[in-house]
């Protein structure tokens, strides 16, 4: 693991409302330094249907130590059944690196 690297967990969320939702309640309990999220076309097999819907992507920017804690409380609110949650490695400079880790808890 490169000391130079975060954590970006990305989810979907399926309006706008629950996004910000989410990311006020992520960002207030200092989970994650930031979140970035855009409308998105997806389309996935969902109970032997094909749907087809827009949905809204989040990607949240934080420290290796906080992706436990942050995952655990995101499928505590998230508003799917099952949600999509990835985690990525990122590798950060180190300017914006010492900006999360001052961000969070």
């Amino acid at each position: 693991m490169n000391s130079k690297s975060i954590s970006i967990i990305r989810t979907t969320e399926s309006s706008i409302e629950n996004v910000l939702s989410i990311t006020k309640k992520i960002l207030e309990k200092k989970l994650a330094a930031c979140a970035s999220y855009k409308q998105i076309n997806s389309s996935f097999w969902w109970k032997n249907k094909l749907v087809e819907t827009k949905e809204f992507t989040i990607a949240f920017k934080t420290t290796k130590n906080n992706t436990k804690k942050l995952i655990s409380f995101l499928k505590s609110i998230h508003s799917y059944e099952t949600p999509e949650i990835l985690i990525c490695d990122a590798i950060s400079d180190e300017k914006f690196l010492k900006w999360v880790n001052e961000s969070v808890n």
